[in-house]
């Protein structure tokens, strides 16, 4: 009997060695991290032709809070998404265009809540047409019956409605095949960047008629032409004058 409880002692304390010593296979699975980052943003380029830079740009999204940011030297800016759902309609004001007070307000939409929103004259007027209302005060007044109409067809139907009655307005170089007017390549002040440079057709369009934007963006929220204007502006290019307004 005294053999037999001897082995056992024996037995277990060589087991309890063992397992002490490392030749057990049960040691603890290091734990990784396998969580991809959720991190989303709405980010894009607020532009006239040139940057709009240091200026306050404002989101606000159908549930969320609103979010701000600023624009840098070259009008980028980035609006990290954090309770926000889209649609969300942005505005950008205050800041400077080549050294001068930026007293335009602009306005722009985002269909997803990780995507481009540049903001920019085209932005503008293709929310007025496509939303039949002000994009201001779209923004003031953002509701579901307004979120219907922030659909990805509605806003390129609008971009090729305008594309389609501006096309005359626009220089050679800006008749290639335009980008996005919302989630395209805007590289602002750039000379070969189509969307730039149509910004620039408009600007000076705007600038030799005493047309101011806001006079578009009516015409177009009622379904109206914008022929008499891109008239306007043609005849002001060839050196003509003419007090006709859209």
């Amino acid at each position: 009997m005294r053999r037999t409880l001897l082995a056992l002692t024996l037995a277990s304390s060589t087991f309890i060695v063992a397992a002490c010593n490392g030749g057990s296979s049960d040691a603890p699975t290091p734990t990784t991290n396998t969580s991809a980052s959720t991190t989303k943003s709405v980010r894009g380029v607020a532009a006239v032709g040139a940057a709009i830079q240091n200026a306050n740009v404002s989101m606000k999204c159908m549930e969320g809070h609103p979010a701000t940011t600023t624009t840098d030297s070259t009008g980028h800016y980035s609006i990290e998404v954090t309770d926000q759902s889209a649609p969300c309609l942005l505005a950008v004001n205050g800041g400077s265009v080549n050294g001068s007070a930026n007293i335009q307000v602009l306005h722009s939409a985002a269909t997803s809540t990780d995507t481009v929103a540049n903001i920019s004259p085209l932005t503008e007027l293709a929310l007025a047409d496509a939303m039949h209302m002000e994009p201001g005060a779209a923004y003031e007044l953002l509701s579901a019956s307004l979120a219907d109409k922030l659909n990805n067809a509605a806003l390129t139907d609008a971009q090729n409605v305008i594309n389609s009655q501006m096309i005359a307005l626009r220089t050679a170089a800006a008749q290639t095949k335009l980008d996005d007017y919302f989630t395209g390549n805007l590289d602002a002040g750039n000379p070969s960047n189509p969307l730039d440079l149509f910004l620039e057709d408009i600007g000076k369009g705007l600038e030799k008629t005493d047309v101011p934007l806001s006079a578009l963006v009516a015409v177009l929220t009622v379904d109206g032409s914008l022929s008499a204007f891109v008239n306007a502006a043609l005849e002001a290019n060839a050196g003509g004058s003419s007090s006709q307004k859209p």
